[in-house]
């Protein structure tokens, strides 16, 4: 910090040489002074002091602002994959609102005005924004057996023989019988 004292200048003057020093000084806390009994000191960093809190204050910061815990996974002793997955639900949190913050401006801003310049009705059209795909449902064994079934006995191939075999192996089952003799075919 830099201080200029103009011993008993006016205030008119002081601030002509304030807007001088600033335009003309780099970058850092400057001020002008018009009493000759100013006290400036210096703020100083001791040299000996340890930074390691300074540190982890800035590399939280980026771990922050990058919305993901991972580096701290790999980097930070006793950080755990639980750790981990605690913070990504938070940020999950974070981003779901803003999700609604955008989805309440985009219907309103946007949508409305596109579906009343179509002379529709907003409320009929019902026009959402929908930011996730819907989740993939559960399969069931009953399912792939009712689908067989339907498929078997109707002229609509809805699950072949074969791909119902593949998906009864990857929920679990062991099926010995080759693949060819499910269909009735040998």
């Amino acid at each position: 910090m830099r201080a200029r004292v103009f011993a008993d200048a006016s205030d008119e003057k002081l601030a002509e040489y304030q807007r001088l020093i600033k335009n003309k000084s780099k970058a850092g806390a400057r001020f002008v002074y018009n009493k000759a009994e100013a006290d400036i000191k210096t703020v100083a960093v001791d040299p000996r002091a340890r930074y390691d809190a300074y540190v982890e204050h800035i590399l939280n910061q980026v771990y922050l602002s990058g919305q993901t815990p991972l580096p701290k996974l790999f980097t930070t002793p006793g950080f755990t994959e639980a750790s981990a997955r605690a913070a990504l639900e938070i940020a999950e949190r974070k981003v779901l609102a803003l999700h609604r913050f955008c989805k309440r401006i985009v219907e309103k801003q946007i949508f409305t005005p596109v579906i009343e310049q179509a002379s529709l009705d907003v409320k009929k059209a019902d026009c959402r924004l929908n930011w996730r795909m819907p989740e993939t449902p559960e399969i069931e064994v009953a399912d792939i057996v009712k689908l067989a079934e339907v498929s078997a006995t109707s002229r609509i191939q809805y699950v072949r023989p074969d791909e119902a075999h593949k998906m009864l192996v990857k929920i679990g089952f062991e099926l010995t019988e080759p693949q060819q003799q499910l269909g009735g075919e040998k």
